[in-house]
């Protein structure tokens, strides 16, 4: 994976006040509420291969999906709120537990059952819905998990098999925070034998830098579709984009571990927006050179000024100005707690047109020679590349 370019260079008159911070700064959460639907007949969990879900089982997930979000370096994590909680029980036919044993993946109903259930959560309190988070409910009906996406639906319902893998629980909150299938957004596996889109054809999954992807292909299939070669024949860089899909978490794939910056852009979008009410900040984009429509922060329509993306950044910390790649010519006064971050595509420099040449090949130690050479940039114990020329620091 592609190492993040976390170096921000501020030059020039940068003032900055800390107040207290309500939150951990860098950080925005994802709040899960995990519920676990009991057998109506003897009040039992639903299995985890031949043992019951356990809440360990749940926590293992957890664990698994911020250690992948982590390699993202967007500063996204997640947390469970709550205990995990028992919904259902022994006798219930009409409540929770009449979904212990369905299977959602069921061709011609498994959508009908989802969205009933959801309905049902939503107004029924034995359910133990919370507005506030991701509602994720485990049962025994089936392997795997549907989610909805952000139309105004919301559940994610997992199978018992699933409660410990981190992987799978990632790609169905991916879908959650409006990512498709890396083989089309109407895709789910294929059958070579039959013909057009989804079988031998890949669909689209709206992301401009995925490769086209199907879910029976290998990597030497999605060179040989994308470059007509196989994997082994193509440069690092294009094997890199057939590993970004061949592994990534919204594939159909084995070893889902990856995602791209696209993805991540869109996922940002959709939590900071139609998903706000789960997560604990925004992230704020900014490009300056930006498109031409009137700037929103999003990924899409991105402010052109850092002190545009830190204006509006609430006051608490809790959100994230995310800079792509470039020289920002501006003075800042900074006088709230925010975090200022670049992406994996490059290096951010503020307060002068003179970017430093910068690769993505190059090592974290080359990267401190070069901006150590620069006028005007110090590097402290911290990492943190500042420099308070004519200015003082509070």
């Amino acid at each position: 994976m592609t190492r993040p370019f976390a170096y921000i260079a501020m030059i020039g008159l940068l003032m900055i006040t800390f107040p207290a911070i309500s939150q951990a700064q860098g950080v925005i959460t994802i709040d899960l509420s995990y519920k676990i639907v009991l057998n109506p007949a003897d009040g039992s969990r639903p299995m985890n291969d031949f043992n019951p879900v356990t809440d360990a089982d749940i926590e293992t997930a957890v664990a698994a999906m911020n250690a992948l979000s982590e390699a993202y370096y967007r500063g996204y994590r997640f947390r469970r709120v709550g205990p995990v909680i028992e919904v259902g029980g022994l006798g219930d036919t009409n409540g929770p537990s009449r979904w212990f044993n369905t299977n959602f993946f069921d061709p011609n109903n498994g959508s009908d059952w989802k969205e009933e259930m959801e309905d049902a959560a939503r107004s029924d309190p034995r359910y133990a819905w919370n507005p506030n988070a991701i509602n994720l409910y485990l049962t025994n009906g089936f392997g795997g998990g549907v989610c909805s996406f952000p139309t105004g639906d919301h559940i994610i319902i997992l199978g018992g098999r699933s409660a410990e893998n981190g992987a799978l629980q990632l790609h169905e909150i991916g879908h959650y925070f409006d990512l498709c299938h890396t083989q089309g957004c109407p895709c789910g596996a294929c059958d070579p034998s039959q013909p057009g889109q989804c079988n031998t054809m890949p669909g689209d999954d709206n992301i401009s830098d995925t490769l086209p992807d199907l879910a029976c292909w290998d990597q030497d299939d999605i060179a040989s579709w994308s470059y007509g070669t196989n994997y082994a024949s193509l440069s690092t860089s294009r094997q890199n984009l057939v590993d970004d899909v061949f592994f990534n978490i919204m594939s159909y794939h084995a070893n889902r571990t990856r995602l791209t910056e696209r993805q991540l852009d869109r996922w940002a979008d959709t939590a900071s927006f139609s998903r706000e009410h789960v997560v604990s900040g925004r992230t704020i984009f900014v490009q300056g050179n930006g498109g031409g429509l009137m700037p929103i922060g999003s990924s899409f329509r991105p402010f052109r000024t850092v002190r545009a993306g830190i204006n509006t950044a609430g006051a608490d910390g809790g959100d994230i100005v995310l800079i792509r790649p470039g020289a920002y010519d501006e003075t800042l006064t900074i006088t709230k707690p925010v975090t200022l971050r670049a992406t994996r595509r490059g290096p951010v420099v503020i307060g002068t047109t003179a970017a430093p040449s910068l690769s993505a090949s190059q090592s974290p130690r080359d990267v401190e020679a070069v901006l150590r050479k620069m006028p005007g940039i110090s590097i402290d114990d911290g990492r943190q590349r500042t420099d308070f020329t004519g200015g003082r620091k509070k």
